[in-house]
């Protein structure tokens, strides 16, 4: 359980789309403010409802400069989409594929895993190249939006050209079904987090300079 937020929100009366939004770092336990959990298709519980109903909070709160909020939850939201999780949602499932098959695995799945294998590490590259450029002091929107849209599709895509070499019946009960069963029902819902693929994908045609 998380017991502080940190929230985006509109600090200045009047101001409209990205100007006078700052953030704050919100306590859970604030008086007047009520969380209600989201249940997603596979029962599990990651997100999260929050209302706000007259939440009073301190000077100290501010995080950053007032009104610059967006200019850092922009910077933020370039980390977090190009890190390592953007990408490896699904890698429990590959990891137990590879022990599933053994030292002598059948050619198909040894061509899947090979596949898998090289494009995990261009994305792994691509990732650390954006944290390079971050931790530089540039500007990689465009390239953090690239690893995440990519990423996402890699993840997303796993479960399935697993599912369409190995058979995993009701009945099989191992890792490899298991995590099977669990990521297909997941997996959809991986471009979400971060910004949609829609979103993403207009950052990177403004960065081309194709909108």
């Amino acid at each position: 359980m998380s017991h502080v937020m940190l929230a985006l929100v509109r600090s200045e009366e009047g101001s409209e789309r990205n100007a006078g939004l700052s953030q704050f770092l919100i306590p859970m336990n604030a008086p007047g403010i009520t969380i209600r959990p989201i249940i997603d298709m596979g029962g599990d519980h990651h997100f999260n409802e929050v209302f706000f109903d007259d939440v009073l909070l301190p000077d100290w709160a501010m995080v950053g400069m007032r009104a610059q909020g967006w200019a850092q939850a922009t910077a933020e939201l370039a980390l977090e989409r190009s890190g390592p999780e953007r990408y490896l949602s699904s890698h429990v499932l590959m990891t137990a594929l590879i022990d599933a098959a053994g030292p002598d695995p059948d050619p198909q799945i040894k061509g899947l895993i090979g596949e898998l294998t090289a494009e995990l590490w261009t994305l792994r590259q691509m990732s650390l190249s954006t944290a390079a450029k971050l931790a530089a002091g540039e500007d990689p929107m465009v390239e953090a939006s690239m690893v995440k849209d990519l990423g996402n599709s890699f993840e997303q895509a796993l479960p399935q050209r697993v599912q369409a070499l190995v058979e995993c019946p009701s009945t099989r009960d191992d890792d490899l079904a298991r995590l099977m069963r669990a990521l297909l029902i997941a997996a959809p819902s991986f471009s979400l987090r971060g910004g949609t693929r829609e979103i993403i994908r207009g950052i990177i045609a403004r960065g081309l300079g194709l909108r």
